[in-house]
């Protein structure tokens, strides 16, 4: 049966049109990415900036939980088509006895996503952004699927890199993303097996190239800058396969000092958690499971009993701890890292493969969003009338609270493994990501690569990268507690 969605009436384009209007403020605050140099050591800090007044903070004290609440409930039902919606009362009996900690949860949002041509547009190169963070989405913000490849004998790529330069586009010019902030959430960069590397150098001291099968998963916190750019050869062609993730992180750890940690390949001690999907009638192997979130807390949960020991010895643990330079910083504020990264609310983070034919089942509790990312082939997923949804490559399915697990079949059929033909089985195995986390239920105000709670407090941050305040931590958590305080008190009056 085909997905299939009800027109909405005008009256509903009205509310729906009132819904994004409200939303607006804290959500459409969008600017230029700024490329920015960090400032020198004993830049003398400049006068603080002006608050807002009173009555401009007002507007900012909808919650976002309620709107999404009623917003997503309501968005839900519209989903269901007339012939969904019969087939779901007739079985009514069977949905009854169902225990909602163990049936399995339902599509109820099933998206695709275009690809941007990029490194190199004329050969297949593209970056696919998937803009997360609705109420069954948060906390992910963005997922962001590149492929490229770089080859020094490409006739074209001289003159692309010229006229990206000529034309003031900087990612063009470089191949890659040169020196810029981030503030408030956390940043997952998974580099495939089997890719080339990613060049990173930040304001924090930190400078690493990190190849396929690693990760790097990075604190922004009160404030980073960082650059990055593809592994290029002169004597070979380069290709680098990624996924980068945004995770929003609650307003009690926006303002932690930032931290860097390494994951997977050539790491001592953060390999990655991994198993494989055994099929229960043939107790063979279908599938395999690479679990990124777990290993990104044992990592954590191994390297904070080493807060005493050397900076190398962590690094060569596989955790790389930097700070932020600043003045007047203690031993007890860095030994703070490392206590703070640790209890971020958990996400959970699957890398799944699949083969034709076979199916995984994965617990999900039903408190917390959940989504799939299909990166290669295609999967049948349950519908919301138990229906199979078939979910295909750069489409993402997000899931109900309706449920306590989540069932993934492999749509292709194995009758073709059966006959030994290994090279069409890798053909038609399913890889996805798996996202699932408990949503946080805060405002959020996101300008570009700074993601806060008000738009106070990303004008802040703004105004700190114009005038060089920005990596000083304490500065930028002393206007932040101003601003929570005025927030407070028109809260209170409303």
């Amino acid at each position: 049966m085909k997905y299939e969605y009800l027109w909405l009436p005008a009256a509903t384009n009205f509310l729906l049109l009132q819904t994004c209007t409200s939303l607006a403020p804290p959500f459409q605050i969008w600017r230029p990415l700024p490329h920015v140099h960090a400032p020198s050591p004993g830049t003398p800090s400049p006068p603080p900036p002006l608050l807002p007044e009173e009555g401009q903070l007002q507007g900012q004290a909808i919650k976002r939980r309620e709107v999404f609440t009623k917003g997503a409930t309501f968005a839900s039902s519209l989903l269901i088509s007339a012939d969904t919606l019969a087939r779901a009362s007739a079985s009514a009996s069977e949905f009854s006895i169902m225990d909602p900690l163990t049936s399995p949860r339902s599509v109820v949002s099933l998206d695709s996503h275009g690809a941007i041509p990029v490194w190199p547009s004329w050969a297949g190169g593209r970056v696919i952004p998937i803009s997360l963070g609705n109420a069954l989405q948060e906390p992910f913000l963005l997922l962001a699927h590149h492929d490229h490849w770089f080859d020094p004998r490409d006739p074209l790529r001289q003159p692309f890199k010229a006229a990206g330069k000529a034309l003031g586009l900087p990612y063009v010019d470089v191949e890659g993303f040169s020196m810029h902030p981030h503030r408030g959430f956390d940043i997952l960069t998974y580099i495939l097996d089997g890719s080339d590397g990613f060049r990173h150098r930040d304001s924090m001291g930190g400078k690493r190239t990190y190849r396929g099968g690693s990760a790097q998963w990075m604190r922004t916190g009160s404030g980073v800058l960082h650059e990055e750019f593809w592994e290029t050869s002169p004597d070979r062609r380069t290709n680098i396969e990624l996924f980068q993730l945004w995770v929003n992180l609650p307003a009690s750890h926006k303002f932690d000092p930032p931290a860097i940690h390494y994951l997977g390949k050539d790491t001592e001690s953060s390999q990655w958690i991994e198993h494989d999907i055994i099929d229960p009638e043939s107790n063979k192997k279908v599938g395999s499971v690479r679990d990124l979130g777990a290993t990104l807390y044992q990592a954590i949960d191994r390297n904070s009993i080493k807060e005493s020991t050397s900076s190398q010895s962590q690094q060569e643990a596989g955790f790389e701890r930097v700070l932020v330079e600043r003045a007047g910083s203690s031993s007890e504020e860095e030994a703070d890292v490392v206590g703070k990264a640790r209890h971020r609310p958990p996400v959970q983070i699957m890398h799944v493969t699949i083969d034709p034919g076979a199916q995984w089942t994965v617990e999900a509790p039903l408190e917390q969003s959940a989504l799939i990312y299909v990166r290669k082939g295609s999967a049948n997923m349950r519908g919301l009338a138990g229906d199979k949804v078939l979910v295909q490559p750069q489409q993402t399915a997000t899931f109900g609270h309706n449920g306590g697990t989540i069932t993934v079949e492999n749509s292709h059929s194995n009758s073709e493994s059966a006959n030994g033909n290994s090279q069409k089985q890798d053909k038609n195995a399913l890889d996805i990501l798996l996202l699932m986390a408990t949503p946080m239920e805060e405002p959020i105000s996101q300008a570009g690569p700074i993601v806060m709670n008000t738009a106070a407090e990303v004008n802040d941050a703004y105004q700190q990268l114009e005038d060089g305040t920005f990596l000083n931590r304490n500065y930028a958590m002393k206007w932040q507690q101003v601003h929570r305080r005025r927030s407070s008190t028109v809260s209170s009056q409303i």
